[in-house]
């Protein structure tokens, strides 16, 4: 949830800029002075205000101010992490949606506020998406165009937090909507849609221009003195120098992140220390990285935060084993097994909604059976067959829970068969068509790492590659590139996992992974893991059990 208080802050802003042009009165003065001290982060100021606020405006019979009152106060409760009671008075204010009060600067807070609420602590992303698509239609209606970026880059940021670069479009209007203002009232909203078209080109693999627009969100942060993307902007920079492997730059970038976090929002925080903690362990340091796993947990109690809590307690827990504080490592894996189980509950959040629903109803049936004696015995059977239903329903969907997991089994099977074939497939097709200077070049590369399987030399890279050959890195990367349909990193990682598939079909459970992945050439067990479960869909771990599990899978694999 990296910008999205951040945006809440400067959409309360806007709206409280909005009303001081309106007809001066009590209520729009009292709406004013809450947004000042909102935008300038006197959380403190906003609730005393606001509970003063809402006592005057009961005796004044303005509804409309207590509402604004108490939406406010729910934003700075957000801010203040309390949760609780966030959803208190934002739950008062829900109470008048249907009452006639259809101010939109007043249901555009509430929006955001409950958005980011479902996403931060329900995670609830189908709740979060309705309420800033609701926000987006009525900042489009009152044609407020630094809400519209706001509520649009929050919807990308729910892309983002799963992993799918489908909130590009999202990403795309923000974009074109802050280029076309004025860029002295608006250089903020222009950083942060140059942020968020950075995290979408990331996912969608395009790093280089990625760094683009960080450099051009880092040049508007600095005019607009929006020192709270400055840590944002430095993690992501950071990210694109460890895809790059240039680690010097990527400690660089960490560092500079870390020096603005005390301007950053809690999440942006919680993945920095993450993520340096991950960067530090892969190079050893693993007191440092301990600390840094430490304080995310820290920064995660402190702000409720349960996205990314599960991750920072699996790499706690990992390294305190390696650390050999095994009663730590413990635990650590308690906590996350039991944070696990919490987001499991929470992602079948409508599930939960449907047993709530069905309470409801035998409640009503209760009320109904005791006001209508004669309806006993019908009440009776219609509660037996709801039951019979719900044993059906359930029976069967642990049916289709164990069919999938059959399936995912033969799964497994042919996504080796596709592995061992991939190669031999790609190098018939380079065998074909005419003999330019990338197609020979090509050749060469590909019997380099058939023959002498180059590929597991723990430093290769371009250069390397190109030194072998005789040849420079330009020409290399365009005939993997031209000839392979991807970049060289990727090129490499299809033969180690290829490699890394048949190890483990024939070694079984006698292969030990960190000893394969060092033998495969990675740095580290995590960087194989990743490459493994891009390329064949599933962890080594998982790979490894189910072969062995089942011979008859274990077979087939090996005839291919």
């Amino acid at each position: 949830m990296r910008t999205i208080l951040r945006l809440i802050l400067c959409t309360a802003a806007a709206l409280s800029t909005l009303c001081s042009y309106a007809t001066p009165s009590w209520r729009d003065s009292l709406i004013s002075q809450l947004g000042y001290y909102s935008r300038t982060g006197r959380h403190d100021s906003v609730i005393a205000v606001s509970h003063q606020g809402i006592r005057t405006a009961l005796e004044r019979g303005d509804t409309l101010a207590a509402l604004y009152s108490e939406i406010f106060t729910a934003q700075s409760y957000l801010f203040m992490d309390l949760a609780d009671s966030v959803k208190y008075y934002a739950d008062r204010v829900a109470r008048y949606r249907d009452s006639g009060y259809d101010d939109p600067r007043l249901w555009l807070i509430f929006n955001n506020v409950m958005g980011s609420w479902s996403l931060r602590v329900s995670m609830d992303y189908s709740e979060a998406y309705q309420y800033f698509s609701e926000g987006v239609v009525l900042a489009e209606a009152s044609s407020d165009t630094a809400s519209m970026i706001s509520m649009l880059l929050n919807i990308m940021d729910i892309y983002y937090y799963r992993g799918s670069a489908d909130g590009m479009s999202y990403a795309e209007r923000a974009w074109r909507l802050a280029q076309n203002t004025d860029t002295d009232s608006f250089g903020y909203y222009r950083c942060v849609a140059d942020i968020g078209m950075a995290k979408m080109l990331l996912l969608s693999g395009n790093a280089d221009s990625a760094s683009v627009y960080l450099d051009e969100a880092l040049k508007t942060a600095e005019s607009s003195n929006s020192a709270s993307q400055y840590a944002q902007i430095y993690l992501l920079k950071a990210g694109i120098s460890v895809l790059r492997q240039d680690d010097t730059r990527a400690e660089e970038y960490y560092n500079k992140a870390i020096s603005h976090i005390a301007f950053s929002d809690y999440t942006t925080h919680i993945q920095l220390l993450l993520h340096y903690g991950e960067f530090l362990e892969r190079h050893g340091r693993n007191a440092q990285a301990m600390q840094m796993y430490i304080s995310a947990l820290e920064v995660s109690e402190r702000s409720k935060s349960i996205e990314l809590k599960h991750l920072v307690l699996s790499k706690a827990a990992d390294l305190a084993y390696r650390l050999g504080k095994k009663n730590k490592a413990l635990e650590y894996y308690r906590m996350a097994r039991l944070q696990t189980d919490s987001l499991v509950g929470l992602r079948n959040n409508e599930f939960s909604k449907l047993l709530f629903m069905n309470q409801d109803i035998r409640h009503s049936q209760d009320m109904l059976a005791k006001e209508l004696d004669r309806q006993k015995a019908y009440e009776y059977l219609k509660l037996s067959t709801l039951t019979a239903i719900l044993v059906l329903a359930i029976a069967a969907m642990l049916i289709i829970l164990y069919i999938r997991q059959k399936r995912m089994y033969r799964t497994l099977v042919e996504q080796h068969r596709n592995n061992m074939q991939r190669l031999d497939m790609r190098l018939e097709e380079s065998n074909s068509g005419t003999d330019g200077d990338d197609r020979h070049l090509y050749r060469q590369i590909e019997r380099l790492m058939r023959e002498e399987k180059f590929y597991l030399n723990k430093d290769i890279s371009l250069d390397s590659l190109a030194k072998k050959l005789g040849t420079n890195r330009t020409y290399c990367s365009n005939a993997i590139n031209t000839c392979a349909g991807m970049n060289f990193y990727r090129y490499i990682d299809v033969f180690r996992i290829e490699e890394a598939t048949r190890r483990l079909v024939q070694g079984g459970k006698g292969v030990m992974l960190k000893e394969l992945a060092q033998d495969l050439g990675y740095n580290s067990l995590t960087v194989f893991s990743k490459a493994f479960v891009r390329e064949v869909g599933c962890p080594p771990s998982v790979y490894r059990n189910n072969v062995n599990r089942h011979p008859e899978l274990k077979g087939e694999a090996q005839a291919e």
